[in-house]
């Protein structure tokens, strides 16, 4: 019941494999780290963003006030402990994510020689007749579409009409003495 020696993974396999794994995850827990720093920074930039934009706006009358384009955008939220939390959370996601896509993108040449052992089938009997009768099919229907585009040449030469698709095979006397 083992497998042929052919398609078994060698040590150097394994440790291939075992590498990219470990370089997945550290890249995203890095990844989560600097992400959730990024941000809470952001939350605590854009936060004073929204504090100064207001200090700026409400020494002025309302009616004369030009809103800026910060406080435009920060203008219906309020930022907590909740909204925190929450940058924290989809800046670690985001970071863990990225890192981690980036990682498997540059380590993946590493686990060509993996992807190569599964390359050739070694069938069972059956496979293999299973397989040569669909290339036979696929064979004859090829020979018959050849056939019928021959037939369909051969009919259209027959009948006056050409094989060309100007003027429907048909050209008129005008045409002629031109």
């Amino acid at each position: 019941m083992n497998p042929p020696e052919e398609t078994s993974l060698s040590k150097e396999n394994y440790q291939a494999m075992a590498e990219v794994r470990r370089s997945l995850w550290t890249s995203g827990l890095k990844g989560m780290g600097y992400g959730s720093v990024l941000g809470y920074s952001l939350h605590v930039g854009a936060k004073s963003i929204q504090s100064w934009s207001m200090k700026r706006t409400n020494g002025v009358s309302s009616s004369a006030a030009q809103v800026s384009t910060a406080r435009y955008f920060l203008q219906g939220i309020t930022f907590n402990k909740n909204t925190a939390f929450l940058s924290v959370m989809a800046g670690g996601a985001l970071g863990a994510y990225v890192m981690s896509s980036v990682a498997g993108k540059n380590a993946v040449h590493n686990l060509h020689p993996v992807f190569e052992k599964g390359k050739n089938t070694f069938g069972t009997r059956y496979q293999r007749l299973i397989e040569q009768s669909q290339a036979l099919e696929e064979e004859k229907e090829r020979e018959l579409r050849r056939l019928k585009r021959r037939e369909t040449v051969i009919d259209r030469m027959a009948y006056g009409h050409g094989l060309s698709d100007s003027h429907g095979g048909h050209w008129t006397e005008e045409d002629e003495d031109q």
